[in-house]
């Protein structure tokens, strides 16, 4: 994801602050989580079998489950 490191401030004071890429990258990664999770819930629902990923854990696309049909 590509984001501009400036933002402009909304208050009274008003001009330019430098953005906190950091909170950003926490937020996509947790929604991405989230995400991830709810495929997982409603591939187990529809009785698909799910396993866990043998790869390192914690790392963004590294933890993606495989399927057995149901």
């Amino acid at each position: 994801m590509l984001v501009a490191n400036v933002v402009a401030m909304g208050d009274q004071r008003g001009g330019w602050k430098g953005l906190d890429t950091g909170q950003l990258r926490d937020h996509l990664l947790a929604a991405t989580a989230v995400g991830r999770m709810a495929g997982a819930a409603k591939a187990v629902e529809l009785g698909y079998g799910i396993e866990a990923d043998p790869g390192p854990s914690g790392q963004t696309g590294s933890s993606e489950g495989r399927l057995a049909a149901p």
